[in-house]
């Protein structure tokens, strides 16, 4: 029952968890090593992905658009399980499901404007410079991929 003049408890307090941006804590080196990227590029692929998506920020423990990337990046270029890449980013494995999941259709967004498939002669330029490489091979191979 509540009585004038007395206090309510203080709302709980909220904690934020102190991760560490990935751009600062690597050199190039140890950062490309760990991502695959320069850094550069990962600034520009995030500006690019998340250009029009609308960011979520309401949650108590919300990774910064920079971070999303990167564990997105770990998670796909090592094809690593999602615990132990939320175990290297501080988060939890739902977390990185989330990541994967929302990066991938970012990703698939833009595919037409980082991925170039040849055409016409360029793709015939090709496909004999893979014969040339692979020989005998290259016809089970081309059978495999319908060339």
């Amino acid at each position: 029952m509540f009585v004038v003049g007395q206090y309510l408890p203080n709302p709980r307090q909220r904690f934020l968890r102190d991760r560490e941006n990935p751009l600062e804590l690597f050199s190039n080196v140890h950062f490309y090593r760990w991502y695959r990227f320069s850094k550069d590029t990962v600034v520009d692929l995030t500006n690019t992905l998340f250009a029009n998506v609308a960011f979520k920020q309401d949650r108590n423990f919300a990774l910064t658009p920079i971070q999303r990337v990167c564990v997105f990046l770990r998670f796909a270029s090592f094809g690593s399980e999602q615990l132990i890449v939320g175990d290297t980013a501080q988060c939890s494995q739902p977390t990185v499901s989330r990541i994967v999941a929302e990066m991938s259709q970012c990703a698939a967004n833009h595919v037409k404007d980082y991925v170039k498939f040849p055409t016409g002669e360029e793709a015939q330029q090709i496909q004999q410079g893979f014969f040339a490489i692979a020989g005998k091979y290259s016809s089970s191979i081309a059978s495999l991929f319908k060339i």
